[in-house]
């Protein structure tokens, strides 16, 4: 059962999502997942948790680094974010455009807005307030 406080310390890596480097999968999402469940577990060494995680092109980007790198959560999280995190650009482009979605809560899209605005540098509490109405139904 673990510790005398109940709390199991143990890493069931099934915790964190596999992370390919598709389209579709959040390189910033996924890092934060990984850090979470280390954090809950009581694990320091995000850096060795990381790779265990990564398939495809994450993968091979991971092995791109050298020993030193690797050993390293910052340079690790580097190397993601510079292969699979969206372009400033684009991800402006889509916070602009951005409407909260027919089936989308108002809690799922200003969390969105939140993530795109730290893609491309932040933006005020206000900006973002004046995102989030500009990005509701007309009716």
């Amino acid at each position: 059962m673990g510790s005398g406080n109940g709390v199991d310390k143990s890493l069931d890596l099934r915790l964190i999502p596999e992370f390919d480097g598709s389209p579709q999968q959040s390189v910033v999402e996924w890092l934060e997942k990984v850090e979470l469940v280390c954090k809950l577990r009581d694990i320091s060494d995000v850096a060795s948790v990381i790779p265990l995680r990564l398939t495809g092109g994450g993968f091979a980007v991971y092995l791109q680094l050298n020993a030193k790198e690797r050993s390293s959560v910052d340079k690790v999280k580097e190397a993601l974010l510079a292969a699979f995190a969206a372009d400033p650009f684009v991800a402006y482009d889509q916070f602009v455009s951005r409407k909260l979605g027919p089936d989308e809560s108002p809690d799922v899209f200003l969390a969105e807005l939140r993530r795109l605005a730290t893609l491309f540098g932040g933006v005020s509490e206000k900006a973002l307030a004046c995102a989030f109405v500009a990005g509701l139904p007309e009716n």
